[in-house]
C-alpha cells in the first residue's frame, strides 16, 4: 500500500536558494514555482550540510547525478509549500 504524501502550506517563503552560499544545519530556503508559490527545504545535518551550497546538490538541480537519481535530498529535506513572503519579527523594544 501506498504511503500519501503531504504538501502543507507553511506559510511565507524564506530566502530563495542560492548556490555557493554557506548553508549549515537547519537553515531553510524555498524554491520558487511561480504564480507566487513555492516550495521550502531544510539543510540536513553534519555530514550532509556540506553539501547543501552545492549546484549538484541544489533542490533545483534535476539531474541525476548520485548514482542514476537526484542529489538534492543527500543535502536537503523537503518541508512543505508556501506563498508570499515570510513576515518579519517585531523589533524588541
Amino acid at each position: 500500500t501506498a504511503t500519501p504524501t503531504f504538501d502543507p502550506n507553511v506559510g511565507g517563503c524564506p530566502q530563495e536558494y542560492d548556490v555557493g552560499t554557506d548553508y549549515v544545519e537547519g537553515n531553510q530556503i524555498s524554491v520558487s514555482l511561480g504564480d507566487d508559490y513555492g516550495k521550502i527545504y531544510q539543510c540536513k545535518g553534519w555530514p550532509s550540510s556540506g553539501y547543501c551550497g552545492q549546484d549538484i546538490y541544489s533542490p533545483l538541480n534535476n539531474q541525476k547525478g548520485c548514482n542514476g537519481e537526484v542529489c538534492w535530498p543527500t543535502a536537503w529535506t523537503y518541508i512543505g509549500g508556501c506563498s508570499g513572503t515570510i513576515t518579519p519579527t517585531a523589533t524588541p523594544t
